[in-house]
C-alpha cells in the first residue's frame, strides 16, 4: 500500500512538491488548497484577452528549475530576452533619466549617468566602489550555492550595512529605487544579503536576464495546477497539522482528520507558524523572523501603449515622491499577453500606503492611481478599459539578516525538527522569487521522499 504524502498549499511551493511526487510515482499524493484557485503568488487570470498576472512579474534566464518546469509543461516564451529600459523619476528635481540594463555601460545610461540628475558625483563614487566589491563575488553569486555566501548575510538592515560600507548617498540614488520595485519595502526593512541579491540582480547581472512566458507567468501557473489537478482538493483549508509523539500524523481539515505519513507545509513562514503546533524553538524563531510586505496591486487594460515604445518600468528614486512604487507595462515583456496595439499597466503602491488603499473601495483606489500615473504619463486614459485590484496581505517575502547562517545551522542538525514533517516556500532561498519557491517545492518532495523509503510498509487497515 502506498504511504500518503498531504501537501498543504497550492501555490508555486505545493505544486512543485506535488509534481515531482507525481513523477516518481512511489506515493500517494494530495494537495490541500484553501482558496478557490490554484497557483498562488504567481496565478494569473484572462479578462476579455488580456492575460494578467496577478501576482509576481519576473521571470529570468537564471531561473534553472522554473525554465525546466516549462519545458516539460509546453509553455511557449518570447523569442529573445527582454532588455528592460524604464524611467526613473526625481521628485526632490523633477527630473527624469532612463537606464537601459541591456548592457551597464551604453549610450542611453551614459546620457543619464553624466547628466547628474539622478546620481550625484559622490554617489558615483559610492556605487563603483560597491561594484568592485560585488564583482569579485561574481562567482559566488553566479554558483547558486548560498554557503559560499554565508559570510555576507549580517545582521541589520541593508540600509544600515551599505551606508557604513559605502556611503548613505548610494544607498538613497542608487538602492532604494530597485528594492522598492523589486520587494515593495525599503532599504531598512530587508536584510544585507536579500538586499545584495536583489542590487546584484537590478544593477549588475548581466549573464541572466528577463525572460517571460509568451503570455505572462500566470500561464504557466496554470499549466502546474492542471498537471496537478487530478491530485488537488480547492476549498479546503487545513486547521492544523497534528503532531502526536513527536511526529506527524496528517492534517485537520474542517471536513476531519486526513491521515498522512508525511506532510509538506508550503504556505508562507506566518501560515506555517498558525498550523502546526510544538515546532522546535529553532524552528520557530526561524519563521517568526521571517515578514512579507504588502501590495494593493492593481492594473488595468488600456487600449494603447501609454510609456514611451519599449519602456518597461516607470520607477520613482526616492521615498516620497509618489504612494506608487512603480509602475509597468507587461506587454513589453510578454508581448501575446495582451491584444496587438494594447497595454497592460500594473502599478504598484508601496506597502504602507497599500495598507491605506486596502480600507477603499475598488473605483476609489482606480481613480486615485490613474491620477497618480497620469502626473508623470499624461497618455495614460482617464478610462481604462477595465480595472482589477489585488489586495495581498503577505506579497513579497522579506527575510530578516542573518536568516541563511541561522537556517544553515538548523539544516546541519535536521530542519525543520520534526520526523515526516517538511517546509516548503520561498523564505527558505537565498532569494525570494518564483525559482526559488519551486526549488524548496523539489526539495521538500526529495526528502519526504527519501523519508517515507525508510518507513517500514504501510499496512492496510482492515475491518
Amino acid at each position: 500500500m502506498k504511504k500518503r504524502v498531504l501537501i498543504v498549499g497550492g501555490g508555486a511551493a505545493g505544486l512543485a512538491a506535488a509534481y515531482d511526487l507525481k513523477r516518481r510515482g512511489a506515493h500517494s499524493v494530495t494537495v490541500l488548497e484553501a482558496s478557490g484557485r490554484a497557483g498562488g503568488r504567481m496565478a494569473g487570470e484572462v479578462v476579455d484577452g488580456f492575460h494578467i498576472d496577478t501576482g509576481a512579474q519576473l521571470f529570468s534566464t537564471a531561473y534553472t528549475e522554473a525554465l525546466g518546469l516549462c519545458e516539460e509543461l509546453g509553455i511557449s516564451f518570447d523569442s529573445s530576452p527582454v532588455n528592460i529600459t524604464f524611467t526613473i523619476y526625481n521628485g526632490r528635481t523633477g527630473k527624469t533619466g532612463v537606464l537601459d540594463s541591456s548592457r551597464l555601460f551604453n549610450l542611453t545610461n551614459a546620457k543619464t549617468i553624466l547628466s547628474f540628475s539622478l546620481f550625484s558625483p559622490k554617489a558615483h563614487r559610492q556605487f563603483l566602489k560597491f561594484a568592485r566589491f560585488m564583482l569579485s563575488r561574481r562567482a559566488d553569486f553566479h554558483s547558486g550555492d548560498h554557503t559560499r555566501l554565508l559570510d555576507l548575510d549580517h545582521e541589520g538592515t541593508l540600509a544600515q550595512w551599505a551606508g557604513e560600507r559605502f556611503g548613505e548617498e548610494f544607498v538613497q540614488q542608487f538602492c532604494e529605487s530597485p528594492v522598492a520595485s523589486i520587494t515593495l519595502s525599503q532599504t531598512d526593512r530587508i536584510g544585507p544579503l536579500h538586499g545584495m541579491m536583489l542590487l546584484w540582480m537590478a544593477l549588475l547581472e548581466r549573464r541572466n536576464v528577463l525572460q517571460m512566458p509568451e503570455q505572462g507567468i500566470g500561464s504557466f501557473a496554470r499549466a502546474l495546477a492542471r498537471s496537478c489537478e487530478d491530485v488537488t482538493r480547492l476549498s479546503t483549508p487545513v486547521e492544523s497539522i497534528v503532531i502526536r509523539d513527536g511526529s506527524v500524523k496528517g492534517v485537520q481539515t474542517g471536513e476531519g482528520f486526513l491521515e498522512a505519513d508525511a506532510v509538506i507545509c508550503a504556505t508562507t513562514a506566518p501560515e506555517a507558524l498558525g498550523l502546526v503546533d510544538g515546532l522546535p524553538s529553532g524552528t520557530r524563531e526561524i519563521l517568526e523572523g521571517i515578514r512579507y510586505s504588502s501590495c494593493c496591486h492593481v492594473v488595468f487594460g488600456v487600449d494603447r501603449h501609454p510609456l514611451p515604445n519599449g519602456h518597461y518600468f516607470f520607477m520613482f528614486q526616492n521615498k516620497g515622491d509618489s504612494f506608487l512604487d512603480c509602475y509597468l507595462d507587461s506587454t513589453v515583456g510578454s508581448p501575446r499577453s495582451a491584444p496587438p496595439g494594447h497595454g497592460l499597466i500594473h502599478a504598484y503602491p508601496g506597502e504602507d500606503h497599500s495598507q491605506e488603499l486596502f480600507k477603499l473601495s475598488d473605483e476609489q483606489i482606480k481613480r486615485r492611481v490613474i491620477d497618480e500615473i497620469r502626473k508623470y504619463t499624461p497618455s495614460m486614459p482617464e478610462e481604462p478599459l477595465f480595472t482589477r485590484v489585488y489586495r495581498w496581505e503577505r506579497a513579497v517575502c522579506i527575510p530578516p539578516g542573518g536568516l541563511m547562517r541561522r537556517l544553515h545551522s538548523l539544516m546541519e542538525e535536521g530542519f525543520p525538527g520534526v520526523p515526516g514533517l517538511f517546509l516548503a516556500g520561498e523564505y527558505l532561498a537565498l532569494l525570494s522569487s518564483i525559482n526559488g519557491s519551486l526549488k524548496s517545492g523539489f526539495k521538500a518532495a526529495a526528502d519526504a521522499n527519501e523519508y517515507l523509503r525508510a518507513l517500514p510498509p504501510r499496512q492496510e487497515k482492515i475491518g
